[in-house]
């Protein structure tokens, strides 16, 4: 083959290339266009979904705080009782039983 040719058959080829080039970017402009309904739902239940989760984190942190307060609130009442058990078992040692302590 001669130079022309050669260069001839190189244009060819890369004109193939780009002929197959154009044709896949049209095949997936089409599958876009096809999946665009189904992208779009898919962001419409992403967006629900994470507003749920916004709703259901603010809920979680709300019961997180009365448990916290309701806690120390007990913790309290367990010190309380305690101290109480602690007078009321001193306040009855009887007399001559002070050598158990």
């Amino acid at each position: 083959l001669e130079i022309d040719e050669v260069q001839w058959l190189d244009e060819r080829k890369e004109e193939l290339v780009l002929l197959s080039t154009s044709e896949e970017v049209a095949k997936l402009q089409i599958e876009l266009e096809e999946m665009q309904p189904l992208l779009e739902q898919a962001q419409i239940e992403t967006d629900e979904s994470m507003e749920q989760i916004k709703k259901d984190t603010a809920i979680a942190e709300e019961t997180k705080e009365v448990v916290q307060r309701e806690e120390k609130e007990a913790n309290i009442k367990l010190e309380e009782t305690k101290t109480i058990a602690d007078d009321a078992q001193f306040n009855s040692i009887q007399p001559g039983q002070e050598d158990v302590w």
